[in-house]
This record gives C-alpha cells, sequence and structure tokens, in this order.
C-alpha cells in the first residue's frame, strides 16, 4: 500500500478549511445573495399624514385637527367584541394611568369598525367605563 503524498493532504486540508471559513464568515453568501441590507433607523417626524372625519360617542363630528399637538393611541374594535376589545381599552387606560401628567400628551380613539351595529347609548356606556380612553 502507497501511502499518499502528504502535501496533497495539506492542500486538500487547506482548500477544505478556507471554504469552510468564507462559509462562515458569509463571504459566499455575500457573492450568491448580496450583501445584506443595513437597518433602517428613522428618527423625526412620521411620514404618515392622516386625515379623518370621524362622529363621537355624542353624534357630534371629529376630525383630525381637533387632536393637533398629540399623539394618538388608536384602537380599531367594535362595541360588542366580548372579551378582546375590553381588555385591551383596559390596558389602553392603565397605561395612560401610569404616564401621569404626560397622558396629557397622547389622546386614545376607540374607532368601531362596524358602526351600524352600535348604537350611541352603547357609546356612552363605554366611554363612562374607559373614562381615560376617548371614542371616536
Amino acid at each position: 500500500m502507497t501511502k499518499p503524498p502528504t502535501s496533497a493532504i495539506v492542500i486538500f486540508l487547506a482548500i477544505t478549511g478556507l471554504i469552510i471559513l468564507l462559509f462562515a464568515t458569509g463571504f459566499v453568501r455575500d457573492i450568491v445573495t448580496g450583501p445584506p441590507q443595513p437597518m433602517v433607523r428613522t428618527s423625526g417626524k412620521a411620514l404618515i399624514k392622516a386625515v379623518f372625519s370621524l362622529t363621537d360617542h355624542t353624534g357630534k363630528p371629529v376630525t383630525e385637527k381637533q387632536f393637533r399637538g398629540k399623539f394618538l393611541l388608536v384602537f380599531f374594535g367594535y362595541t360588542f367584541c366580548p372579551d378582546v376589545c375590553p381588555a385591551e381599552l383596559q390596558i389602553m387606560s392603565a397605561a395612560l394611568d401610569k404616564l401621569g401628567a404626560k397622558a396629557s400628551r397622547i389622546q386614545p380613539l376607540f374607532i368601531t369598525i362596524d358602526p351600524s351595529a352600535t348604537p350611541s347609548g352603547k357609546w356612552r356606556n363605554m366611554s363612562a367605563i374607559f373614562t381615560t380612553a376617548s371614542s371616536a
């Protein structure tokens, strides 16, 4: 039996190690799929501009102009939601309570996804239960 040349084993191991190293560092991945995209970091003003016209729980019209200078905490739901909506409104109310005076900069809005199924009396009842949450 003949021994394989030592230099052939060394070259084979060196090439195999180089390939493993290139895969481990992502070099081969970058060649195949391109370099990873940098994370997008944003700061400053939101690019979302919302113009809306709603009706509040007393039947009065409400627009975005009434909330200028405030952050809007918007929750979409419906008043006949048995579990999730009341629980989430309680969480929103508790969070605003914990903020104390800072909560004055935040306007919570509960917007129904089914206004035809929500009589105005139901809105008044919900508004009384969740005193820090406004409904529109």
